[in-house]
């Protein structure tokens, strides 16, 4: 994004290797969290994980939208989105710079994989309070 900004042009091949680069970013992010998923941790944490996942992926989107509907403001599309954002499962790239920080990187994976999970549960939910409940 950067560079796009510069007052110069970059030539096409530092663009393509750029771009070839950026393209191999995702699967090495995914195949580091599979690799640091343990499912007897998950069974051993579940507790603060269901914890984590409650908070991220349902206490966090109602709470905002009691708070904006507290406020008075009209629930557009740009709103309902946002709150739906709210409650998709945590980011794969928090759970690398758990990893990187030498934090219980048990939890953050293990939150990554049932919180996508679960996303098939809440996702549509909150969606549902959104259109119907509102």
């Amino acid at each position: 994004m950067a560079l796009s900004l510069k007052p110069f042009q970059l030539p096409s091949i530092v663009l393509k290797i750029l771009d070839m680069l950026g393209s191999t970013v995702i699967p090495l992010i995914l195949f580091s969290v599979g690799m640091n998923l343990r499912f007897t941790s998950i069974k051993k944490d579940i507790k603060i994980i269901s914890l984590v996942l409650l908070i991220k992926q349902i206490l966090l989107p109602l709470t905002v939208l009691t708070i904006l509907l507290l406020l008075g403001v009209s629930l557009t599309l740009p709103w309902k989105v946002a709150i739906l954002q709210l409650s998709m499962p945590p980011m794969v790239l928090a759970s690398i710079f758990v990893i990187e920080a030498n934090l219980n990187k048990d939890i953050a994976v293990s939150s990554v994989a049932l919180g996508i999970i679960l996303s098939f549960l809440t996702v549509p939910l909150i969606y549902y309070i959104i259109e119907n409940m509102v």
